[in-house]
């Protein structure tokens, strides 16, 4: 019975298809690769035909308008489908998406420009989770964004909308994705507040307002769930990894 071999593709391993690839699409590596498939609502997966990585290639863009709106965006999972998802995990899904989107409509929409420090994307084996986890940090640069940011954590990031517009003060999300998953979400996990001029960390948040490196109320604990108390307990050292690429000094936890 004939055989195929399979390559085995490493973690920061690319071949030179898949670089030529990550080139097209604007991506440096494998984790910012997974990280843009997973935003696109596509499969992770490094193993695609020819004409899968060209339909990704050719995909349409979201473009930024002035007044801070988009044209041409593509579907937001546009090869969603029901095969193989639970009713739980699809009201999960549900859930996450109304929280992202409640009240946006009603927050004036206000935009600053980006402060030029760089993010952050690391890809690495979690042994608690027995996964694969891509961590992110991303500067947010919308009023809508704070909003939405404020809603799901569950804090009050949205009052530092005039502080940004002023260029004093600059917010971040810290996020986590599952690479390993087939149904990934993104999970945000820390919100941060950069002062621009200091360059420093003067504040990161969890859900609830939940401070890194400090015990928290049972009742926080409970309401985040476990698997969040676990991915807040990491980010403190991805924090630390951030703010030394960059140059950071953190003041406040």
């Amino acid at each position: 019975m004939p055989t195929t071999a399979h390559t085995l593709l490493i973690p920061n391993q690319v071949d030179e298809v898949l670089a030529a690839h990550f080139a097209a699409l604007g991506v440096g590596t494998i984790a910012a690769y997974k990280l843009w498939c997973y935003r696109h609502g596509l499969s992770t997966a490094l193993d695609k035909t020819p004409q899968e990585r060209a339909a990704e290639q050719y995909r349409p863009q979201p473009i930024a308008q002035p007044d801070g709106t988009q044209v041409e965006g593509p579907p937001p999972q546009p090869n969603f489908c029901m095969k193989g998802r639970s009713a739980a995990k699809l009201l999960n899904q549900v859930d996450e998406w109304h929280e992202m989107l409640s009240g946006a409509e009603d927050v004036p929409l206000k935009t600053w420009a980006a402060t030029g420090l760089a993010g952050f994307c690391r890809e690495e084996y979690d042994a608690q989770l027995q996964c694969n986890l891509v961590w992110t940090i991303g500067e947010l640069c919308t009023s809508q964004q704070l909003q939405a940011e404020g809603r799901i954590m569950g804090h009050c990031v949205f009052s530092y909308t005039d502080r940004c517009l002023a260029g004093d003060t600059s917010i971040w999300s810290l996020r986590a994705l599952n690479a390993d998953a087939e149904e990934a979400l993104e999970k945000r996990v820390l919100t941060i507040a950069v002062d621009n001029r200091q360059r420093a960390v003067t504040q990161a948040r969890g859900k609830f307002n939940m401070v890194l490196n400090q015990r928290e109320r049972l009742e926080k604990k409970r309401r985040a769930g476990s698997l969040y108390v676990h991915l807040l307990r990491e980010s403190a050292r991805i924090l630390r990894l951030w703010t030394d690429e960059v140059g950071l000094v953190q003041k406040s936890a």
